[in-house]
């Protein structure tokens, strides 16, 4: 009887944290869930946007063996989406039927990903502590559980990111090769499931040669990532050039280029609609053979070469503003806001909600705007603004005793560089999700920030005391 209070004491000692991030995950996502379930969402006829996009591909690779989005004949093959999160939905469509079943799994794989982030936390920080201050934060995040109760890629892509970034903190450390191969194996399965990942992969193998040179590591490193790379995402680009006659990866990122990014600076600069920047840089493209559409848009692996030349026409201060802006509503619009519309449905008149962009386009008062959102949105906005900004506090406090804290520089300034390329890359946010991998990384940095200043806090209040 001793000896198994004594097991039981030591598994606890042990596990704490997790069981603590369990029950955490278990609670969130059973709310959800249940509210999920009885809106009738687990119905795929119900899906809508990327997620009916993101399905419709699974059942068509299922059932028909061929990569389209249309859901009707005659199925023409596309690539701006990538095949692994496609894959996963139609394995779980194929074995268990609807979406009921997917979720649950992605459910799971947040709690997974939640440990990995309490991993990188401890890892960087050396303290439970933080760690569970910075898993909790991720599970606690709207963005995180929202999707992970979605047909959308961000939960598997955060799960093969998160232990990505893990397993290359830890060969920094032992300079070990197979730990260098599986970072290298999960950064490129993560570029399967979402390009904006990619150019990641080669800036980890960069940062690798940066801090640990050495001529025979990086030749061997070299042709492992090499290999690595070509095996995981050769198959794919060469589909692409059997089917549509060249190499090119995805078209997501020339129609967010052309259209999305060039499309707003040109309306912009001629003063016209969006809509009329769009018709009228459609009418640019030459189609190209294999019809391949975006909204009824041209689109062909040609329009790269309209890129710079539409760009010497935008003015400067057009530009400015444009990354000005998408800086600024990359940090002002949080998870809360989301978690706010999926409150109400969706529902919600959001014409008003976007504070920034009323602002920048001359728009009414802060003040009247707030008036005029629904008490749901105004309530969660109030409630993001309130704990991002302890989040920004403890990143501040971070930042300005780091020399005092930060003792791992090479995996803090690994991560730091994570969270530039997610900035970078992901300006402006055109949803509210492109967001979750940048919150994941700023939770591993604000938790230590947090737990110091709270202890500096703490200190200071029982000397005053005394």
């Amino acid at each position: 009887m001793g000896m198994n209070r004594l097991r039981f004491s030591w598994f606890l000692s042990t596990y704490r944290d997790f069981i603590v991030l369990f029950f955490l995950c278990l609670i969130i996502n059973s709310i959800v869930f249940s509210v999920t379930y009885s809106r009738g969402n687990l119905d795929p006829r119900r899906l809508t946007t990327d997620a009916r996009e993101y399905y419709t591909l699974a059942t068509n690779m299922v059932e028909r063996g061929v990569f389209s989005r249309m859901e009707q004949a005659p199925f023409i093959p596309d690539r701006f989406r990538t095949p692994a999160y496609p894959l996963v939905v139609g394995a779980f469509a194929k074995v268990f039927g609807g979406i009921g079943v997917l979720l649950v799994f992605q459910i799971f794989l947040s709690y997974i990903s939640a440990i990995g982030v309490y991993w990188i936390t401890d890892f960087l920080w050396n303290s439970r502590s933080v760690a569970l201050i910075a898993g909790s934060a991720f599970l606690s995040n709207p963005l995180v559980f929202i999707l992970a109760n979605s047909v959308f890629s961000e939960t598997v892509f955060l799960f093969l990111l998160i232990f990505g970034v893990y397993y290359f903190l830890r060969y920094l450390r032992s300079n070990s090769t197979r730990l260098f191969m599986l970072a290298m194996a999960l950064f490129s399965f993560a570029a399967l499931t979402r390009p904006i990942a990619l150019y990641l992969v080669f800036a980890a193998l960069g940062y690798s040669v940066l801090v640990r040179f050495n001529f025979k590591k990086l030749v061997l490193n070299t042709f492992l990532f090499a290999v690595i790379f070509s095996a995981v995402l050769f198959p794919w680009s060469l589909r692409n050039k059997l089917i549509f006659g060249d190499w090119h990866f995805t078209t997501a990122d020339i129609i967010n280029m052309y259209y999305l990014h060039i499309g707003q600076l040109y309306a912009w600069q001629n003063d016209i609609s969006f809509h009329d920047a769009m018709e009228t840089l459609s009418a640019m493209c030459t189609p190209a053979k294999l019809s391949e559409n975006f909204d009824g848009k041209c689109v062909n692996i040609e329009m790269r070469r309209l890129f710079m030349p539409l760009l010497s026409e935008i003015e400067p201060a057009t530009i400015a503003k444009y990354a000005a802006l998408g800086s600024i509503r990359y940090f002002f619009n949080d998870g809360f806001t989301e978690f706010g519309n999926w409150l109400c449905r969706y529902q919600c008149p959001v014409a008003s909600v976007n504070i920034i962009d009323a602002l920048a386009n001359g728009g009414p008062s802060i003040l009247s705007i707030m008036k005029s959102k629904p008490p749901v949105l105004l309530s969660m906005w109030i409630v993001g603004k309130a704990i991002w900004s302890v989040i920004f506090l403890s990143l501040g406090f971070l930042a300005w005793n780091g020399r005092r804290y930060v003792v791992q520089r090479e995996p803090a300034l690994f991560l730091l560089m994570i969270l530039g390329y997610f900035f970078l890359f992901s300006i402006p946010a055109w949803t509210i999700r492109y967001r979750v991998p940048f919150d994941t990384f700023i939770f591993v940095f604000a938790a230590a920030g947090f737990w110091h200043l709270k202890g500096r806090v703490v200190h200071y209040v029982r000397h005053q005391r005394i």
